[in-house]
């Protein structure tokens, strides 16, 4: 049984990173790992070992607007692992078929965990979009800028959800109002570092100005 958060995103994380590493079917424009991975280092205080009880390192950003690839997806938990392998390789294959650039690691927006997982699976890009040639069932957003507020979590994805819970509390701390879900940014490609308490993710909630 795949649980509502720890499993499910392990499996975006992987799933992209596997068809970037030469797993799965051969494509001679397969993005490489260094695309996947591409996660240019945050300059905010991080907490190197975040635990759930531990303080969390927050620092305020303006997010710059973001062009992504994204897929909703709508899946019962038993069928989630096939589920976001096809949908990330949509997204990659997508990407190069379009012929832009990856520009940052896998991410997803996460609306709803429960009897149903409900995320948008996305990848941002660069590059000059051809809106003719984007696949059906393939949606190109723009994230918008903003202000926003900005932790980093390494260790295990079932740490997640006390993640947001603590981040939460730390906007209303701090006069801050969430504008919308926040997004996961998957910083760590599994592959190279396969120890679950040393993969990062980074978790990014907008606010209102």
């Amino acid at each position: 049984m795949i649980t509502t958060h720890t499993r499910w995103t392990e499996i975006l994380v992987l799933a992209a990173c596997l068809l970037a590493c030469g797993a799965g079917e051969p494509s001679p424009t397969r993005p490489t790992p260094a695309q996947i991975a591409d996660a240019a280092p945050v300059s905010a205080p991080v907490d190197a070992a975040l635990a759930p009880t531990a303080t969390l390192a927050v620092d305020e950003l303006a997010w710059d607007a973001q062009p992504i690839l994204a897929i909703p997806v709508d899946v019962a938990p038993a069928q989630a692992e096939s589920e976001l392998r096809a949908v990330y390789f949509r997204l990659i294959a997508a990407s190069s078929r379009i012929g832009l650039e990856l520009a940052g690691p896998p991410m997803a927006q996460i609306l709803e965990r429960g009897a149903r997982i409900r995320l948008l699976a996305a990848v941002p890009v660069r590059g000059t979009l051809v809106p003719s040639r984007v696949p059906a069932g393939v949606s190109v957003l723009m994230l918008p800028s903003g202000p926003a507020v900005r932790t980093r979590h390494r260790g295990r994805h079932d740490q997640l959800p006390a993640v947001h819970q603590a981040l939460r509390a730390w906007m209303q701390a701090n006069q801050h109002t969430p504008r919308g879900e926040p997004w996961e940014r998957y910083l760590t490609n599994p592959i190279l570092e396969p120890d679950p308490a040393k993969q990062e993710t980074e978790v990014v909630w907008p606010v209102e100005p």
